[in-house]
């Protein structure tokens, strides 16, 4: 019984020595080392380590090597052998916030503060705790105390300005990552989320061009959009939508020819009133081929940092998919909720559902379409990125009326699909990737499979530029069959 804690004397005795060897060795102030040693005395000092300082040292090392179970238990044995050393407390909650274990830094950090209410680190290390529970404004609160403690803490400031950002106060954020560059004007990183924060919430211009032609309807869309928005406070975001639709085909029996164009317009305003809940409400119209006022209202909230859900109602909007629905004075009012959920590492799933009712001839209602739409991904590797996944699409058509069917539609479908994605970054201002996938619906006895090759160019940090073509064997949508789409997009940022 007496030989383990011989052993054990003896195990940290050599981890002593160990470490002592390679301080020596990388020239190291002893000081640095555990924050014990005062870095002043003979380096054959190093060698006197008690039971204290070897049990610390077994603790980081079991805890470095992942053995959560192990390092508590020594960490615990050092809060019960030295209750009052606040450095062993202060380490031990960093151990226990490293390896998620909030309730009982939670416990800890309470007790540190009613011993030592003043302590920078348990300060520190509360707004951290706060951070990763997801309770920004409270991290944020205790991050601006440390500043107002050290002004010129640099670590803190950029520290304060990220849980700002995820509080949605991008303006003050910003403020504080310039206080950061101030104080550290070398910090790439910083200067890297700055741009984003500009990128994502200044003002932008995006100029787009689309073509989708539709091989078995034999009809091409062309779409030219001008899609501009600001923020005209920090919560409130504006943007103008405005497209012109070119949709032409070729000649057909009775009906002949298609030619007709759209104008459409949307003013949108988009409103965040907290970190969970934002709300959307826009009004517009368009003309043309046909003609009418539209109109649309959403809401978001983020119960959860990982999950999402966001629906929104659109009523009045022009029908030209199928393009041939132009014909008939085409337009539809959608219905549509979507769950968005990530593990923030790995895997995705979104879930999607939509309620669509269709009009011809302004006001005939023509059929109502139910769409549900689910994504598994996972992400095998972050860079270049690799992802796969699994798709579920199921839709359901059904007309108002048995004697009035100008337009054919899929009735009913129902597709399976594998898909992946391959995205690589050689350049920091230069992205290209490839996506495509092979799908089956088991009600119809269809297969089919499509790719897509995308591209995103960065130009002197003002412009965007982002292009890509799909080529799809038989499509999911109102008509099906094969399909072909080009995209290019350009975005100026000022």
């Amino acid at each position: 019984m007496k030989a383990l804690p011989e052993f054990r004397r003896q195990r940290q005795r050599w981890l002593a020595g160990c470490l002592a060897l390679l301080v020596l060795t990388l020239g190291a102030p002893v000081g640095a080392v555990g924050g014990f040693a005062s870095g002043t005395e003979d380096p054959a000092s190093i060698l006197d380590f008690d039971e204290r300082q070897a049990t610390l040292i077994e603790a980081r090392i079991a805890s470095h090597a992942g053995k959560v179970a192990e390092a508590m238990v020594l960490y615990r044995k050092l809060r019960k052998s030295f209750p009052d050393d606040v450095n062993i407390r202060v380490e031990y909650c960093t151990f226990l916030l490293d390896h998620r274990q909030y309730a009982l830094a939670r416990d800890e950090l309470t007790k540190l503060f009613r011993d030592d209410p003043t302590n920078p680190q348990a300060q520190r290390l509360q707004a951290r705790l706060y951070w990763e529970l997801a309770q920004y404004g409270w991290s944020s609160a205790l991050y601006g105390r440390i500043v107002e403690y050290d002004p010129n803490d640099a670590v803190a400031w950029s520290d304060y300005a990220g849980a700002r950002l995820n509080n949605t106060q991008w303006a003050e954020a910003l403020a504080n990552y310039s206080r950061v560059l101030e104080l550290d004007p070398d910090n790439r990183e910083v200067r890297r989320v700055v741009y984003e924060i500009h990128k994502q919430y200044g003002p932008r211009l995006d100029v787009g061009f689309d073509r989708y032609d539709q091989t078995d309807e034999d009809t091409t869309t062309d779409t030219w959009s001008l899609d501009w928005s600001s923020y005209v406070s920090e919560a409130t975001r504006l943007s103008a939508k405005v497209r012109r639709i070119e949709l032409s085909g070729q000649e057909q029996p009775v009906v002949g020819s298609l030619n007709e164009e759209i104008n459409d317009g949307l003013l949108v305003l988009t409103h965040r009133f907290d970190r969970r809940w934002s709300a959307t409400a826009g009004i517009g119209g368009y003309n043309g081929a046909s003609s009418d006022t539209s109109f649309l209202v959403g809401g978001g909230v983020t119960p959860l940092p990982e999950l999402a859900i966001h629906a929104d109602y659109q009523k009045n909007r022009p029908w030209t998919d199928p393009a041939q629905a132009v014909r008939h004075d085409g337009a539809f009012d959608r219905l549509q909720l979507t769950l968005d959920w990530s593990d923030g590492k790995r895997t995705g799933l979104l879930i999607r559902g939509e309620d669509w009712r269709y009009r011809l001839d302004e006001a005939d209602p023509y059929g109502r379409e139910r769409t549900v739409l689910g994504i598994l991904s996972l992400r095998l590797f972050p860079d270049p990125e690799i992802v796969v996944g699994y798709s579920y699409y199921r839709s359901w058509f059904d007309y108002e009326r048995d004697d009035y069917r100008p337009l054919v539609l899929v009735e009913d479908q129902a597709w399976h699909g594998v898909f992946g994605s391959f995205l690589h970054r050689p350049w920091d201002d230069w992205t290209w990737g490839v996506s495509g996938g092979w799908r089956y619906d088991h009600i119809r006895n269809l297969d089919g499979w499509y790719i897509q090759p995308n591209f995103n160019v960065f130009l002197a940090n003002r412009l965007e530029l982002f292009g890509m073509y799909e080529y799809s064997s038989e499509s999911t949508g109102a008509v099906g069959g094969e399909s072909q789409r080009f995209q290019i997009t350009a975005r100026v940022y000022y």
